[in-house]
């Protein structure tokens, strides 16, 4: 009888330690899964932050792109006016 009730003594402890590890990892999991769920709405902001981002880049791009297009027609035609000057220059001579 007494082996009895020491057995159930130590089964008693250790359901009861089982229990609170149980408990413990309950909280341990619900705090993990509050975190993960405040980096997920983070990688989210930050993603959106890229978007942005990227497009202000493109845009940039686009801006600098257009600019450097405007750039090379006005060296293009101040050839086209330097040439034409030449051209003029040359005439006088051959006359």
């Amino acid at each position: 009888m007494q082996e009895i009730k020491l057995l159930s003594d130590e089964l008693i402890e250790k359901v009861n330690k089982i229990a609170s590890r149980f408990d413990d990892l309950e909280a341990e999991n619900k705090q993990l899964k509050e975190q993960n769920k405040a980096l997920k709405e983070k990688i989210e902001n930050l993603k959106g932050k890229v978007g942005e981002q990227a497009s202000q880049l493109a845009t940039e791009k686009l801006a600098e792109l257009i600019k450097q297009q405007g750039k090379q027609t006005e060296v293009k035609l101040k050839i086209n006016e330097l040439v034409k000057k030449i051209d003029a220059c040359i005439k006088m001579l051959n006359d």
